[in-house]
């Protein structure tokens, strides 16, 4: 349905694109959230926001390592944004690398995003 309303023009606004990707990973669409992500305008690799959300919807998917890119792009884009510092930290100890985590998670700018404990979706 996401595939056909962009096709039809009908969610060509770039602040959609977000709060659907939220949604579909609610519904546990992960089909959804990736076909957002894939459509999205501008690209998902140009946002912070949707590079970490496309992270987050890989790591539920199971890939960390399509997670880890997703993380990393969303820091390159954003240097401060602690979700993503800390969600990329956490699959880099899912892969054995638990000093590179230590060493991100120690060199962390002041930090932008929810602040710790709020639930990311």
């Amino acid at each position: 349905r996401l595939d056909r309303a962009r096709r039809w023009g009908l969610l060509p606004q770039p602040e959609l694109d977000l709060p659907l990707v939220e949604l579909a990973l609610l519904r546990g669409d992960l089909g959804a959230a990736r076909r957002v992500l894939a459509t999205a305008r501008p690209p998902a690799w140009q946002r912070a926001d949707l590079a970490y959300a496309a992270g987050l919807t890989e790591a539920r998917a199971g890939d960390v390592a399509a997670a880890l890119s997703g993380f990393r792009r969303a820091l390159e884009l954003e240097p401060g944004f602690r979700a993503a510092r800390e969600n990329l930290a956490a699959a880099l100890v899912a892969f054995g690398r638990d000093e590179e985590a230590r060493a991100l998670l120690a060199a962390a700018p002041a930090a932008t995003g929810p602040p710790p404990g709020e639930q990311v979706p």
